[in-house]
């Protein structure tokens, strides 16, 4: 079927067709979906496709735009009007046969017989990547080159034996070209780096392929197939499996083998490059120096037309030249594999099998890459079982073993991922673990990876942990919480999942306040000397509310957008909905927050209980909660059962005061939140000492005010809330970090604070004595 894809085209229907194909993209590929959709999208353009396809001449070309945005693919495009036009008479001949009444087989023969013409070859729909800053591009060293390599000697022995291991693919008619070409360069390293065997299994186009489709997807290009970027991008974040683990049949979406994931990233990417199209020389020099290079190009009639020969070549002068008329052509993109070259040209390894050119080879000549070329890169095989794209990007070094804690016993970054639900933009899932990939579900890691733990420990209870981490901070920073946190939850008996919404938003208030006194030359003299002269008012009204107030209105808003459907919390409730059913009340949820993560899962409460949940809701544990007492009243005081289950962990006002906020605005992060970045100034947060203190009249004032605390202090003593024990109030100037480590109570300390996180898995497993105590909380 013909799928629609594109993320504007998604945006644009999505409402309309009432599916939330943004969320959830695949069920774009649904057939009844993708039927659909290009019905929508083909009315939309009813009139001006008509115009074009009855002027005379058709106006073919401007047809194909008004689909596909370009004239990309026009050659094939015109062939299913050539087909549509003598239908009806290869209808009508095999109408005929059968009302002779021929036997089965006769049928079967002639009505194939009458459809197979015209005869077409692969769908060829590779895209140009698009310009991209970040590309490395590729240096070659200063080292002499071969007349032609492979050395004659070498082509006849080595791509002969290379032909006989079966690894010249064929991509048959998909337009599967990119995972196919890509899939010809892996395979060609692997066989150098092995020895040359005769035997060696291929890895799956289907999965670089299927990968490549996604990342060209979602970086927001509107590809009829996919770019070689797209597929560098899927290998480059989850490695590649082998062709028996996710075997490629064409036209069919034969699912993968389970395990295949961790199969995966046995072939890893290592290093990778951007070639200049326009540099021979250099693209010699990157042949020359890994094997093989992976690129693309527009094709034309010579390569459908280049001499065949069944076996592989013997030497140089062997290969067929794919033949080039010296006119430019701008249609059938195809990926392929470059692997050496001569004067002659570059010797390309297609994937039409074996019957294309010399055994699947052929030479390129130099003048058709230049006037063809869209784009070549040079990419190298990594260390297996090490996955770049799965790793942290942004981390800083741990200067000094003080910084790092005890840090050997952190989890690596791979684990780490796996317990971290990274959540991006509009609380959309912005990492999924390759096995969650394809479906876009969190089922394997909220649901799979859990009861596969589960079923190996001896406790009956089983314990899972939702951690949401104060939302303040950047994915690297929340991936090194995860690490250093994670062994004392699995330590005592409790499946870690930490929830990491990079926002970033602290360091960017940090910014703005720097930002903000270096445009003033009256306050060159420092920061301190800053603060002399400008109060926390005035920093409030001038910088926070017009600069910062927007950031953290976009924070909460993506916390509530994460529990909308096919977003972070609802795929994860799903996939929870399935760990109880396995389960049932052997499981028990605990929540725990930070900060802003009150405002995300007050939310997920709510999702929670509407799901049939909330009975497994054993516990929540509250750091500083950031989200206002409005908030707390409608998110959190309605579910009865867990206010009884709820604890506090807070600031006293005192320490709030002597708390600062990027070393410039001199009261706890709490204050800035209350007093310039929610709706009214002065507004009661739940995390604020002040809220229990019934004389206090500081507030913004309004009747809304009054009655919101009012409110939430019914619940709280209904709940038992305000009893010793359950709200914990730390008027302490320094708590213990690491074996003798003091650090500063402030609002950032909660998770680093080891009586805090020791007294929450205590009320957790219902156990002063821990199996793993908590003793050092350094380094992140």
């Amino acid at each position: 079927f013909v799928q629609l894809t594109g993320r504007s085209n998604y945006q644009k229907y999505a409402s309309r067709i009432d599916v939330d194909i943004i969320g959830s993209p695949d069920l774009a590929n649904a057939p009844e979906v993708a039927a659909v959709l290009l019905a929508m999208f083909l009315g939309d353009r009813r009139e001006a496709l008509t115009t074009a396809l009855t002027a005379t001449p058709p106006d073919y070309r401007k047809a194909r735009r008004l689909v596909n945005g370009g004239a990309h693919g026009l050659d094939s495009f015109k062939k299913v009007f050539t087909l549509a036009a003598v239908l009806p008479a290869v209808m009508q001949q095999t109408s005929q046969i059968q009302g002779a009444g021929a036997g089965r087989g006769s049928r079967q023969q002639a009505g194939a017989a009458a459809i197979a013409a015209p005869a077409e070859g692969p769908v060829l729909n590779a895209s140009k990547d698009p310009l991209d800053l970040r590309d490395r591009t590729y240096t070659p060293p200063p080292v002499s080159l071969p007349d032609r390599f492979p050395v004659d000697k070498d082509i006849a022995t080595l791509l002969t034996v290379y032909t006989q291991a079966q690894l010249i693919l064929d991509q048959g008619r998909e337009g599967a070209c990119t995972g196919f070409g890509l899939a010809c360069v892996v395979n060609y390293l692997r066989w150098r780096k092995a020895g040359f065997p005769k035997k060696l299994d291929s890895v799956s186009p289907r999965m670089l392929y299927n990968f490549a489709r996604r990342y060209d997807e979602y970086a927001g290009e509107d590809y009829d197939g996919s770019s070689c970027r797209g597929a560098l991008k899927g290998w480059f974040h989850h490695g590649v499996c082998l062709e028996s683990d996710w075997p490629y049949r064409e036209q069919e979406n034969i699912p993968p083998q389970y395990g295949y994931a961790e199969r995966a990233v046995n072939a890893t990417l290592g290093v990778y490059y951007r070639i200049d199209i326009k540099n021979i020389t250099d693209m010699q020099a990157a042949i020359h120096d890994v094997g093989a290079i992976y690129v693309s190009a527009f094709t034309h009639e010579g390569w459908q037309t280049v001499p065949t020969a069944k076996k592989a070549p013997t030497n140089h002068d062997s290969l067929a030249v794919i033949a080039f008329n010296g006119k430019p052509t701008k249609t059938g993109g195809h990926a392929f594999a470059l692997v050496g070259f001569n004067r002659d040209g570059f010797i390309v390894q297609n994937s039409w099998g074996t019957e294309w050119g010399c055994g699947g080879f052929a030479v390129l000549s130099y003048a058709d890459w230049l006037t063809n070329a869209m784009d070549a890169w040079v990419a190298a095989l990594g260390v297996p079982g090490v996955v770049p794209g799965q790793l942290a990007t942004g981390s800083p070094a741990l200067a000094t073993p003080a910084a790092a804690g005890n840090h050997p016993q952190w989890w690596d970054e791979t684990t780490a991922y796996q317990h971290s639900i990274v959540i991006g933009n509009d609380g959309r899932v912005d990492r999924y673990l390759t096995q969650d990939e394809m479906t876009r579900t969190l089922m394997y890691q909220g649901c799979v990876l859990p009861d596969r733990w589960f079923r190996l420990q001896h406790a009956e209870t089983k314990r899972l942990v939702i951690y949401a981490h104060g939302g303040l901070n950047n994915e690297a920073g929340s991936i090194a919480r995860a690490r250093a946190m994670g062994r004392y939850f699995t330590g005592n008996d409790c499946y870690p999942l930490f929830l990491v919404w990079k926002t970033g938003i602290l360091e960017s208030i940090g910014d703005i306040f720097s930002d903000h006194f270096r445009r003033e030359p009256s306050r060159a003299g420092g920061v301190r000397e800053a603060l002399t002269e400008a109060s926390d008012l005035l920093i409030e009204e001038t910088i926070g509310r017009p600069a910062a107030k927007p950031l953290w209105s976009e924070m909460k808003e993506n916390a509530e957008f994460s529990c909308v459907s096919g977003r972070a919390g609802d795929l994860l409730v799903t996939a929870l909905q399935k760990l109880v059913e396995t389960w049932g009340k052997a499981l028990e949820i605990h929540i725990i927050c930070h900060s802003a993560g009150s405002i995300i899962l007050g939310h997920f409460v709510d999702l929670l209980s509407s799901r049939g949940l909330g009975d497994a809701l054993k516990s929540a544990h509250l750091y500083a909660p950031a989200c206002t007492v409005q908030f707390a009243n409608r998110h959190y005081a309605p579910h009865e059962l867990l206010m009884k289950r709820m604890y506090l962990h807070i600031l006293s006002d005192r320490i709030e005061r002597a708390d600062n906020v990027a070393a410039i605005y001199r009261k706890s992060l709490l204050y800035f939140v209350s007093n310039a970045l929610e709706g009214d100034r002065r507004t009661p947060l739940l995390g604020m000492d002040k809220i229990h203190d019934k004389n206090y009249s500081g507030w913004d004032g309004s009747s809304s005010t009054g009655e919101a605390l009012r409110n939430w202090r019914h619940a709280a003593a209904e709940a038992g809330l305000e009893k010793r024990g359950r709200t914990n109030i730390i008027d302490i100037d320094k708590v213990r970090g690491g074996p003798g480590v003091m650090i500063d109570a402030s609002h950032g300390s909660f998770d680093n604070n080891i009586d805090v996180i020791s007294l929450t898995l205590q009320r957790i497993v219902e156990n002063n004595q821990l199996n793993v105590p908590v003793d050092d909380l350094r380094g992140f």
